[in-house]
């Protein structure tokens, strides 16, 4: 009997933290429902609990008193079945179903700098990433899809490519698109949609807006955040947001002429009483309004237009500054 105790301790997995094994007291070996195998494919296997812990049970499936905590990591013992479900030993006659651990190798992981950190690159994730400890340990965090981030320096770890994202968290380098810090030249004039607020070369707000309906000459345009912003002026951008659809309707108190964009002239007059939709509305130097009911042909939005008050609120929220617009008629 003697004997058989001896063989049987020396059997047990060791419990990283020592003092666990220290206090585990020898119980009688129940019967497993099926036979006792190893994890040949990994030298040192170790068990790391799941976030909200687990609780082990004895070889017979009931619950005993040890409760590992969650991201504790545990050198695993013998394999067994229990109730036809793989578990792992972790002290005597206590397991840890596989349900709840993330198998690794204990064998120690190896990391090094590939590239130093760029002053402030941002990379966007392509698709979802999981964030990993520098010993490429998943630490339950996953950014987003289409997230950016400030990227620090880039890192072999155990193999893979790893950019850093905070402290102690990197994510696959495969899984980042590297943000342009310059942008693409360009040689063009915008007119905000709507009042803007101006980052600076890195997407940091400065603190300025420029007013909706303003226009600008942009030497440089990119993409940050996924928003495309516009240079202006050294280190300043802003972002021009498209307007969303929208169809307004318009109510003429008496009759009225419209103006044509082709002619540059008012032609035909649209009679009192009618109701025109339009779905653009421009605000000329002049604070004039105007929608475009048909092609080519704009009515003036004056006192002598009628709108619900939803309407009439929108107008000014949608209309696109053109300065010039039916400032200047032919004759």
């Amino acid at each position: 009997m003697k004997k058989n105790k001896i063989l049987l301790a020396s059997t047990l997995a060791v419990l990283i933290a020592p003092s666990v094994l220290n206090n585990a007291s020898y119980e009688p070996e129940a019967s497993v429902q099926a036979a006792t195998t190893t994890v040949d494919s990994i030298k040192t296997p170790i068990g790391t609990v799941d976030y909200g812990g687990a609780y082990t049970v004895d070889a017979n499936g009931n619950q005993t008193s040890l409760y590992l905590s969650g991201k504790s990591s545990w050198k695993l013992g013998k394999s067994v079945l229990i109730n036809g479900s793989r578990y792992y030993e972790v002290a005597t006659n206590k397991y840890i179903s596989s349900d709840h651990i993330t198998l690794t190798d204990g064998l120690p992981t190896t990391s090094s700098v590939i590239k130093p950190a760029v002053p402030n690159q941002v990379g966007t994730l392509n698709t979802a990433g999981k964030v990993f400890d520098i010993n490429g340990n998943f630490n339950g965090v996953v950014l987003p899809a289409s997230s950016s981030w400030k990227l620090g320096q880039l890192v072999n770890i155990n193999g893979n490519a790893y950019y850093q994202v905070a402290t102690n968290e990197y994510v696959l380098a495969g899984n980042v698109i590297i943000n342009s810090t310059s942008g693409t030249s360009i040689n063009t004039v915008i007119t905000l949609n709507n009042a803007s607020r101006i980052v600076d070369d890195n997407g940091n707000y400065t603190g300025k807006t420029l007013p909706a309906y303003s226009s600008w000459k942009a030497d440089r345009t990119k993409t940050m955040y996924n928003v495309t912003y516009y240079r202006v002026a050294t280190n300043q951008w802003v972002s021009n947001v498209p307007i969303k659809s929208y169809s307004l309707v318009a109510n003429l108190k008496s009759s009225q002429a419209v103006y044509n964009t082709e002619t540059n002239s008012m032609t035909r007059s649209l009679p009192a009483g009618s109701s025109w939709k339009f779905n653009k509305v421009v605000r000329n130097k002049n604070n004039q309004f105007w929608g475009k009911v048909s092609t080519n042909e704009w009515l003036l939005l004056d006192s002598n237009v009628s709108m619900s008050y939803g309407d009439s609120d929108t107008v000014p929220s949608v209309a696109v500054s053109e300065p010039e617009f039916a400032t200047n008629l032919n004759n």
